[in-house]
């Protein structure tokens, strides 16, 4: 069933990703961080979703009538050097066949990352963003806390097999950095029980990462903590 669920979603999202290319972005961020079809037994679990969401969302580019320019301001420019800066040291590296596939990987990461930058331009973009990151990293955290308070922290905790986050200490640093994203749709949620729910889901994911033995974990959670409450505890306008 998860097979079937996730394989409806991804081909019934691509109508909308061929009028909305900045729709391809969200689903394949969905795809690629979540990584939803890793937590399936069958056909789902080794299916290119992410490629074939990337790949329409690239036609989209083209076909769209929607605006699309990347910004070529300091941020956006540092960031085209720096993969520039890895392109060059990968072919100077003493094994250069070793590190391609890792390159390669990389390379499509990024040539994502510049489809946002040009697709993603108005307030409720950047909004719908960070709910996915929140809502695919903070799956993990909400789960892996759990896992953790339930257990007792016996286990330690993994994540998707076969995915960047697989690793304990990958994790749990996915895990930590989607703690200020919570926060930040935490101050902008609509309803008191949705504020609720985020607070519980941001402890939770304190936890989790606790609970994956991880001890630059340990170390990152203690200044992203004191960030948090050093903001002084305001974004628009709510009090944390």
């Amino acid at each position: 069933m998860r097979d079937i669920a996730i394989a409806l979603i991804v081909f019934g999202s691509l109508p909308f990703i061929f009028k909305r290319p900045w729709l391809g972005v969200l689903v394949w961020v969905w795809l690629g961080v979540m990584n939803p079809h890793k937590l399936s037994y069958g056909f789902a679990y080794s299916f290119p979703f992410a490629q074939m969401v990337a790949g329409v969302t690239l036609m989209s580019l083209v076909i769209s009538a929607q605006r699309c320019r990347v910004v070529w301001a300091a941020p956006s420019i540092l960031l085209l050097l720096f993969v520039m800066w890895m392109s060059v040291t990968t072919v100077f590296a003493l094994v250069p066949t070793n590190i391609f596939a890792a390159w390669t990987n990389v390379i499509k990461i990024m040539v994502m990352v510049f489809v946002a930058l040009a697709v993603m331009h108005e307030r409720k973009h950047i909004e719908w963003l960070v709910w996915m990151l929140v809502f695919c990293l903070g799956f993990y955290g909400v789960k892996g806390g759990i896992f953790t308070i339930t257990g007792g922290g016996e286990n330690r905790v993994y994540g998707p097999p076969g995915t960047f986050i697989e690793e304990n200490n990958t994790l749990a640093v996915a895990i930590l950095m989607a703690i200020p994203l919570i926060w930040y749709v935490r101050a902008y949620a609509p309803k008191p029980w949705m504020r609720w729910a985020l607070m519980g889901s941001a402890v939770l994911c304190v936890a989790a990462a606790l609970g994956s033995y991880s001890r630059g974990a340990l170390v990152t959670i203690v200044p992203m903590l004191g960030f948090l409450y050093s903001q002084g505890s305001t974004i628009g306008g709510r009090r944390f």
